[in-house]
């Protein structure tokens, strides 16, 4: 209650009476893009319960996930795969693809330019 000064709860009722007083109001950005994004470490960590909860199989040797199933758009390169994996996303860094290319998995992107630097 910045503004009351020395007056003690005199002037409590003037402030708390006002509306929107306290709190943040002002300017928003109009337009937000939110993307939730995963690493190779959040693969290998929680390989084995998408497994169990359906959310990826084991097909020819290959951990396959959709990861927009899971609600991820992104693949980020942190951590190092120890399984081969067939990932489908949305866009993946250079570094996670090289990553899962060298230990003999794919990267599929479910649209045109999924490659991001």
């Amino acid at each position: 209650m910045a503004g009351t000064g020395k007056r003690g709860k005199s002037r409590k009722q003037a402030v708390t009476g006002i509306k929107n007083y306290f709190g943040k109001y002002g300017f928003t950005t109009k337009r937000r893009n939110f993307v939730t994004s995963a690493n190779i470490a959040y693969l290998e960590k929680n390989g084995e319960s998408l497994l169990n909860s359906k959310k990826a199989e084991l097909k020819d040797g290959f951990f396959v996930i959709d990861l927009e199933n899971i609600g991820i758009d992104k693949l980020i390169s942190k951590g190092k795969p120890t399984r081969k994996y067939k990932i489908t996303c949305f866009t993946a860094t250079k570094r996670a693809i090289e990553a899962v290319q060298e230990s003999g998995g794919e990267v599929h992107f479910t649209n045109q330019e999924g490659l991001e630097e």
